[in-house]
């Protein structure tokens, strides 16, 4: 499904939360990045691997930082905007539950919006995983019909984070596998490509 790897020196924590993703997103593979370039990501994830994505997590001041995004292709890479800009992360481990359980156990994901104001702020996001994993968006009363113990819940809400003593709102990514929340969680905003340059 996608190839998920690091930036060139990954903190501890940030190859943990690539190791909790793999569990999560099913048929996903994590290799460290070492001194590869995006574009020898690329060429492994298309022509390797398989995969059109990969999900590169970039570590900032030691902790899991930015989400990227790119399309391989057999001229390169794109990459695919907004990015995430990570402000927190909980781990699998962190919610004191046997993270080794849930090594090769799913085998589907269903994308999940917690609410209509989720989806509004947050469209750009959303959608880019829509596209990425290939499946829509569901809301709360779809999603409980297809859920068991296989499959993998990608769960969209909001979170409000204080920033410079405003409450402001962050993207949350929250995972269940079944009927148990399992993390990682993850919030943060969206970034597009202005903002980076």
């Amino acid at each position: 499904m996608i190839f998920i790897t690091t930036s060139r020196r990954p903190s501890r924590r940030t190859r943990s939360l690539c190791k909790d993703l793999v569990r999560v997103i099913p048929g996903s593979i994590y290799k460290p990045r070492g001194k590869k370039s995006i574009k020898d990501v690329a060429f492994i994830s298309l022509r390797i691997l398989g995969f059109p994505y990969a999900l590169i997590l970039d570590t900032i001041k030691g902790n899991p930082g930015l989400i990227k995004f790119i399309k391989c292709s057999l001229e390169g890479f794109s990459y695919q905007y907004p990015f995430i800009r990570i402000r927190g992360v909980k781990l699998m481990r962190e919610h004191n539950i046997n993270v080794r359980k849930f090594d090769n156990v799913v085998d589907n994901i269903i994308l999940m919006v917690a609410n209509e104001k989720v989806y509004e702020n947050f469209n750009d996001a959303i959608l880019l995983f829509s596209k990425i994993f290939q499946r829509s968006p569901l809301t709360g009363a779809d999603v409980t019909k297809l859920i068991d113990e296989r499959t993998s819940v990608m769960i969209f809400s909001e979170k409000l984070v204080e920033v410079d003593g405003k409450k402001t709102p962050h993207l949350m990514i929250s995972f269940k596998i079944g009927e148990e929340n399992t993390g990682p969680r993850i919030w943060g905003f969206p970034v597009r490509r202005k903002s980076l340059e």
